[in-house]
């Protein structure tokens, strides 16, 4: 994704900031789900920055949900770090998947 976003005029600080949402997204999905597979997207425009999607295909209706961190933790920390670094985050029914798709846009 780095090299992606670098071609298309990306500056370093958003290509980084977008591959650790990602990263935080994927490993979220992979960690709390029961998918079989897993699909990530990502679109760039200059005007609109990034955005990251990663849709998974869990029928189930559990919600990413984002807790405050705790100090006493190795974890739970994905969608703090996503909120912290992305203009906005949600997720939505996947018009790719059977399952839900978060996403989460970042502005540079």
């Amino acid at each position: 994704m780095d090299r992606w976003l670098d071609r298309r005029g990306a500056s370093p600080d958003l290509r980084e900031q977008a591959a650790l949402v990602l990263s935080e997204l994927l490993t979220n999905a992979v960690t709390h789900t029961d998918s079989a597979w897993i699909v990530c997207a990502t679109s760039y425009s200059p005007y609109d920055g990034v955005r990251v999607e990663v849709h998974d295909d869990d029928t189930s209706s559990r919600a990413p949900q984002r807790g405050a961190p705790s100090t006493e933790k190795e974890s739970g920390r994905g969608l703090f770090i996503v909120e912290s670094l992305a203009e906005c985050w949600g997720v939505a029914v996947s018009p790719v998947t059977r399952g839900s798709a978060v996403w989460a846009q970042l502005l540079g």
